[in-house]
């Protein structure tokens, strides 16, 4: 289950044009990273339920390692 998640996020991020996709227990792993990532809510194939996951651009992955604004 967890592979045909990570999979069909993957697909979310070529069709949203987002970098870098996370799910939610990935995500709640992350100090300080709402800032950087947008929640969305997306609707998985094979899954009766939405799924939140959490969305950014490789800038914005970049500025929440360096914990700085360019």
């Amino acid at each position: 289950d967890v592979v045909n998640i990570a999979f069909r996020l993957q697909e979310i991020t070529s069709r949203q044009k987002i970098d870098i996709i996370l799910g939610e227990q990935t995500f709640q792993q992350l100090k300080g990273a709402s800032a950087y990532f947008t929640q969305q809510i997306y609707s998985i194939r094979g899954k009766a339920e939405s799924l939140a996951a959490y969305g950014a651009s490789f800038q914005q992955v970049e500025q929440y390692l360096f914990k700085r604004k360019y």
